[in-house]
């Protein structure tokens, strides 16, 4: 594909992100590279600010642009674009570090300084600034890797506190917390200094840029994801919904166990759903009936391994046999709280012979993040498990 040039550009720099969804959605998939050149700076920011490493956040950003090209047709407009498309990164910066085992939790590290790196600035670096700009981004670098996202998104990035906890996955409380202890850090001798120059630190320049936009089209030219987003045979409105229905079935045909097609399952939608932020399995002990037992999941560790039937929003799908989807969970007394993280779940049952055996789970981050298709979506997914167990008797 040809990218635009720059008065093409210059014409649709005025318009919206909401705007460039829906053309790009209708077919104008070129004006992609407007969401991608509007964004980099903010994108490269966020995922450096997690990995510290330049390759590394261009190979996140590279990898972010074509995951949210994929999900495009699901961004509802309940966060700002930017926000969403942050998330995103971050969740991929995230899951690198933690496939890499390096990540750990920063909630109450506090404000340790021994942190702080001393690390040469490459040419490119040198060339884009003063050495006070690279002495606060070597302090910025430097503090606990909870802080220095937010105060990336927040004093670097001009996020909104409501923005960069949407971006972040943690309470806006939270966000304050961590940006009161970031600024605490670097107060010493910076202060003055970092409010008049933060905005410039972490430069991403117009040769690094032009590679990000060439490398992701390339990479979405050579998938079956770069094309006008279809409606799916089954009545799915979200082109990713049926793709990841019809490899779950790929998968259940040669399956030799129900944990392998679980693993398959929860990995698979995970992976392809940004905002599928919790995925896993529930099934009823088969010693216990009146018990749900936690199965495969993808997500966070959760201390709910073994439900009573009578409780939770997961009890109350299996004692309707009907898939339950909660707009917010902090206003239904069922909601078990797993995670300070969670706003909204789906539970799906699933049933082998007309009896319910066990449910599919989805926890998200957001808001209302279920809509009629979602329903649909993990319905049939638990169909296809329930379709699998029912053959392997």
């Amino acid at each position: 594909m040809v990218e635009l040039a720059a008065e093409e550009r210059a014409l649709l720099d005025p318009l919206q992100d909401e705007d460039l969804v829906r053309r790009i959605l209708a077919g104008e998939t070129a004006l992609f590279e407007v969401i991608m050149r509007r964004y980099n700076q903010r994108i490269y920011r966020a995922a450096r600010a997690i990995l510290r490493d330049d390759s590394q956040a261009e190979d996140v950003m590279q990898a972010a642009y074509v995951r949210a090209y994929e999900h495009l047709g699901q961004f509802g407009g309940r966060a700002p674009f930017g926000a969403w498309l942050t998330r995103i990164a971050v969740n991929e910066a995230l899951g690198r570090l933690r496939h890499a085992k390096h990540y750990e939790e920063q909630e109450g590290e506090g404000d340790r300084m021994d942190r702080f790196a001393s690390q040469a600035p490459d040419p490119e670096q040198a060339a884009a600034g003063s050495e006070a700009r690279r002495l606060l981004e070597s302090l910025i670098e430097g503090l606990p890797q909870g802080n220095r996202a937010v105060f990336v998104l927040r004093d670097v990035e001009g996020m909104s506190t409501a923005e960069a906890s949407e971006a972040l996955s943690i309470t806006e409380e939270n966000v304050k917390v961590r940006l009161h202890r970031a600024r605490v850090a670097l107060r010493t001798g910076l202060s003055a200094y970092a409010s008049r120059e933060a905005r410039s630190a972490f430069a991403f320049h117009a040769v690094r840029c032009d590679r990000v936009v060439r490398n992701v089209f390339q990479q979405l030219e050579s998938s079956t994801l770069y094309r006008q987003p279809r409606t799916y045979d089954a009545g799915m409105a979200i082109p990713a919904f049926g793709e990841i229905v019809e490899a779950i079935e790929g998968f259940a045909a040669s399956a030799t166990d129900v944990v392998r097609l679980q693993r398959f399952v929860v990995d698979t939608i995970a992976e392809r759903l940004p905002t599928y932020n919790w995925v896993g399995f529930y099934m009823l002990d088969p010693d216990d009936p009146s018990a749900l037992v936690v199965g495969e999941y993808h997500g966070a560790a959760t201390e709910h391994v073994r439900i009573p039937v009578t409780e939770g929003i997961c009890g109350a799908a299996v004692a309707t046999g009907e898939t339950v989807v909660i707009d917010d969970v902090s206003s239904d007394p069922r909601y078990l709280a797993c995670s300070i993280e969670t706003r909204s779940e789906m539970v799906a049952p699933i049933s082998v012979g007309g009896q319910i055996v066990g449910e599919i789970d989805i926890d998200s981050h957001e808001r209302a993040a279920f809509g009629a298709d979602d329903r649909r979506f993990i319905e049939e997914c638990a169909a296809v498990v329930g379709r699998f167990m029912e053959r392997s008797r």
